[in-house]
């Protein structure tokens, strides 16, 4: 039995291949972790890089989403407690040494390899936060 089994009916994070964040309720898995989602929003962070008044970080509502199970890098359960007192639209930034991780992780899996995060990798923030929101 699969681990996700204990996600069914809870709302998960997912992390694409192509760097993609997606947040929804888990309906549903099979054995290559095709994953159905409901209520699927995606969450479209700005870089470090990017001016933040010209493009903001935005929520794009999917609703019914299917991925599949190749296109999945990292499935886990969301704190909504947590994720509600955070503004998503405003106080996060994605840092660009994490985008190029995701980018070299997935390349690796594509390729049929498990690759290994380099020791640099393993001290980025997977989010950046404003110092706002302390």
């Amino acid at each position: 039995m699969s681990q996700l089994t204990a996600y069914i009916d809870k709302t998960v994070t997912v992390i694409t291949s192509d760097g993609r964040t997606l947040i929804g309720t888990l309906l549903g898995h099979d054995q290559t972790t095709n994953l159905i989602l409901q209520n699927t929003r995606e969450r479209i962070f700005q870089t470090l890089d990017t001016d933040v008044e010209s493009t903001p970080s935005e929520i794009v509502e999917h609703g019914l989403y299917l991925i599949r199970g190749d296109n999945v890098l990292v499935c886990g359960l969301v704190d909504e407690k947590m994720d509600a007192e955070i503004n998503w639209t405003k106080s996060i930034k994605r840092d660009r040494l994490e985008v190029n991780a995701i980018e070299r992780l997935s390349t690796n899996k594509l390729q049929g390899s498990h690759g290994k995060w380099r020791e640099e990798d393993r001290t980025a923030s997977w989010i950046s936060y404003d110092e706002e929101i302390f």
